[in-house]
């Protein structure tokens, strides 16, 4: 009997659901067709039969295992929540947003590990200085390495194999953690689709007689078969809605999200180009990349953190959040105060932002366009602005030794390894880093360098590379990254020291620290006993090497997480405000990305620096972690003044008794530079006020002077307003401030005294005299300028024994 006649009495019988008899069914009828053109309608049937029960017995299999992941996770959050809960029995919010919170740097930790065995690859190809990827035509090698093609070059095919090995790695874990992709013999790389381009293509017809498209072998994953005739034409369909509509095909309106996690990333797996070239002709007509290196990086970067997610929620996600904020909830609404119910909102609130963060679906702009203009202003000013910020990062230096010392690591070994990996002649050190599980976004390529200070990942490619130009050209990011590079591997390198003695004979802190992430004894002595690898010469026991991947990740992620407090950049918790404060691609969105714009580094140091120092034991253990971190930030703040001053062409300024000077020094500490022009001076360094400065430098202060200098300069001319107009110096005066890289700090003087010098001659009678209220400025700051303004060349050397001048307090 066909199994056709049977669904109905199955049906009937409640042993299949409607919508699963329907289903199978379907699948039944496809294969059916099918088989009927190579056999006999007997054979067909019994050929389509026993493919619809092996499907049925697969999926109901697949359905089983992701329920009882979703039931574990499920009982991991609730086990933690019944722990802390309060005597009357209120599950606490705090803990399950400090758990979400740190999902964001177990996804940092699983990318680590992904593209700790492709560190040859990162080194040899990741972008230049001008945003241009090295050795692309080494690429192509790899990439028909990759796709099974002869390749001679040893180099490109032990490469293939590492990104192969890599790729493998990570279907594996998201697999494990509920996903179901199928391993595919020959599996190139995967397509990075762009809906929009297919959407423009014109309909099915067009995308499907494109010739990669016509040639490409499609795979039935129900069937694990290449799929013929018929059922290639069904799932190409299916395929082609799925990209054109961005998955939304597959969604149920009103049931909320994209269905489960677990269940998506197969389908680009059914598309099995011929070739590379067959490959490169698609991503370049229908993809998002033109090159194996962004696609391989942002597809590894993408499962690490859907993997992540399933580990931590199950397999839908989504759902397991609205599960979690009703439990505590119904716990606040059974068990809680009046006042413990006001704010349990307030909780929820803050899970979902969370959430969305991690997720990155609060980065999904309403509008794509007007989001793209924002993210283009916004870099314009980073290139525009940001030219002499590197001479702001010395306090850097403070955070980073001062997380090496609350760490109980080696405080000048790590001094030393941040030198060491400055060498530009070497790169040994750097991808040692890489294969410690350091890896980083601007190393990978998934940000640019300007990403510490902007934070947006949607950014038209002329903007980013001309933000990102300034940004590195400066030595800017690869500081951060070198930071961060150091104290990871001292880290590393102490954990191994250390491993002689067992956790209870750690430091009493030490012990401690391990134990907010989760490392207690036992995982300890799995850390202890994990072979030893040799690396530049030395023993390092690497925690991506323990048998127990999952304890291994415990220990990157408290590495990892140690890294941003060394170097500080924005933590989860200040992307979240930042990110979901208002809804990009809208206008006030945009209006409030902008006003935040240069404001995250420093909110950065309140989250981190600040809620570490709250959490110590008592007044003497706050003043403790902070008295210390504050007086050296402090004295490197003062450093960063001068550095800044001397950079305007002026003398650097008297410290022994000028107030003034160290009010700056202790602003600009805190990275807070703009804020220290603010108090010490009536406008900051590009001409706003407070009030401008707290409106953020595009609202701030660029449109305020472009509309003063042409509508204000208008109602001038009509005699509306005090003074005469002055279309010509007012408009250079505001567009000279936004050229980009205008004040890169080693050609700011040479820019300002003779490019922009010659035109503020021109466009400006009055220009001697604003020479001249510069100098008097100069001096009342109790300096004088070296480079004088408007001099083609600097006057005199610097005179550096001006810093010391002055009379000591008696």
């Amino acid at each position: 009997m066909s199994l056709g006649t049977c669904v109905p009495d199955l049906l009937e019988s409640g042993k299949l659901r409607p919508e699963k008899a329907e289903a199978l069914r379907d699948f039944y009828e496809q294969r059916l067709r099918e088989y009927r053109r190579d056999m006999g309608e007997a054979a067909a049937e019994v050929a389509a039969s026993d493919d619809a029960l092996k499907w049925l017995s697969a999926e109901t299999l697949e359905q089983g295992r992701q329920k009882l992941l979703a039931m574990k996770a499920q009982s991991s959050w609730l086990t933690e929540l019944k722990q802390a809960a309060d005597e009357n029995g209120v599950l606490p919010v705090a803990i399950a947003i400090r758990r979400m919170a740190r999902i964001d740097k177990q996804t940092a930790a699983l990318r680590g590990r992904y593209f700790s065995t492709v560190d040859k690859l990162l080194a040899d190809h990741r972008r230049n200085v001008f945003g241009v990827m090295r050795n692309k035509a080494d690429l192509d090698t790899i990439g028909r390495a990759l796709f099974g093609e002869k390749v001679d070059d040893l180099n490109a095919r032990e490469l293939a194999d590492a990104m192969r090995d890599a790729l493998e790695l990570a279907r594996t874990r998201f697999n494990q953690a509920g996903g179901h992709i199928g391993k595919l013999d020959g599996y190139g790389l995967p397509q990075a689709h762009d809906p929009r381009l297919v959407k423009k293509a014109g309909g099915y017809e067009a995308w499907r007689n494109f010739g990669p498209v016509e040639r490409v072998r499609v795979l039935d994953l129900e069937t694990g078969k290449e799929a013929v005739g018929l059922r290639r034409e069904t799932l190409l369909r299916e395929i082609h809605e799925t990209i054109r509509t961005d998955g939304a095909n597959r969604r149920t309106p009103g049931a909320g999200g994209k269905g489960a996690l677990a269940n998506r990333r197969a389908d680009p797996r059914v598309l099995h180009f011929a070739n590379f070239d067959d490959w490169m002709e698609y991503q370049a007509r229908f993809g998002s990349g033109d090159n194996i290196y962004d696609i391989f990086g942002q597809h590894l970067h993408a499962m690490a953190r859907d993997t992540a997610l399933m580990e931590a929620l199950g397999p839908n996600p989504p759902a397991t959040l609205r599960w979690l904020k009703d439990i505590i909830e119904q716990s606040v609404d059974k068990y809680g105060t009046q006042a413990q119910a006001d704010v349990k909102n307030r909780g929820s609130g803050k899970l979902q932002r969370l959430f969305d963060e991690v997720a990155g679906s609060n980065r999904v702009p309403e509008s794509r366009k007007l989001a793209l203009a924002g993210s283009a202003l916004r870099s314009q000013q980073v290139s525009a602005k940001l030219g002499s910020a590197v001479l702001s990062v010395l306090p850097d230096f403070a955070t980073m030794l001062h997380t090496a010392r609350f760490n109980r690591i080696p405080v000048m070994r790590t001094l030393k390894d941040y030198v060491k990996l400055w060498n530009p002649l070497d790169t040994r050190d750097r991808r040692l880093a890489v294969r410690l599980g350091l890896v980083t976004d601007d190393w990978i390529g998934l940000t640019s360098g300007a990403h510490r200070y902007l934070g947006e990942e949607l950014q038209g490619e002329v903007a980013r590379r001309i933000a990102d130009f300034v940004i590195r050209s400066q030595g800017l990011a690869r500081h951060t990254r070198n930071g961060q590079w150091a104290t990871g591997m001292n880290f590393v390198a102490s954990f191994t020291h250390e491993a002689v003695h067992p956790f209870d004979n750690l430091p009493a802190p030490m012990q401690r620290q391990m134990q907010q992430y989760g490392i207690g004894a036992r995982e300890w002595d799995a850390y202890r006993t994990t072979p030893p690898r040799i690396e530049r010469g030395a023993d390092w026991i690497v925690p991506l090497d323990m048998k127990d991947q999952r304890i291994g990740d415990r220990f990157m992620e408290m590495i990892l997480t140690e890294t941003d407090y060394a170097v500080v950049v924005p933590d989860i918790h200040t992307r979240t405000f930042m990110n979901s404060w208002l809804k990009p691609g809208t206008w006030m969105g945009e209006i409030a990305r902008s006003s935040l714009l240069f404001k995250g580094f420093p909110m950065g140091i309140i989250s981190l620096h600040g809620r570490r120092m709250m959490a110590q034991t008592g007044v003497p253990g706050k003043l403790g972690y902070a008295l210390p971190m504050a007086f050296f930030m402090v004295g490197l703040g003062a450093l960063s003044a001068q550095l800044k001053t001397i950079a305007a062409g002026k003398d650097p300024q008297p410290m022994v008794d000028n107030p003034k000077f160290w009010g700056r020094a202790v602003v600009q500490s805190g990275g807070l530079g703009l804020f220290g022009d603010l108090l010490f001076n009536s406008e900051n360094s590009y001409g706003g006020g407070l009030l401008g400065t707290l409106a953020g430098p595009i609202l701030g202060q660029t449109l305020p002077n472009l509309i003063d200098a042409t509508a204000g300069n208008t109602l001038r001319a009509s005699g509306i307003g005090e003074g005469e107009p002055e279309y010509a110096k007012d408009l250079w005066n505001t567009l000279e401030k936004e050229v980009p890289g205008r004040n890169l700090w080693y050609w700011r003087l040479a820019w300002e005294n003779t490019l922009a010098g010659q035109v503020d001659r021109f466009v400006d009678p009055d220009i001697e005299a604003s020479y001249r209220k510069m100098q008097s400025r100069a001096e009342n700051e109790g300096t004088q300028y070296w480079w004088e303004p408007g001099q083609p060349l600097p006057s005199r050397p610097v005179d550096f024994e001006n810093a010391t001048q002055g009379e000591l307090p008696q």
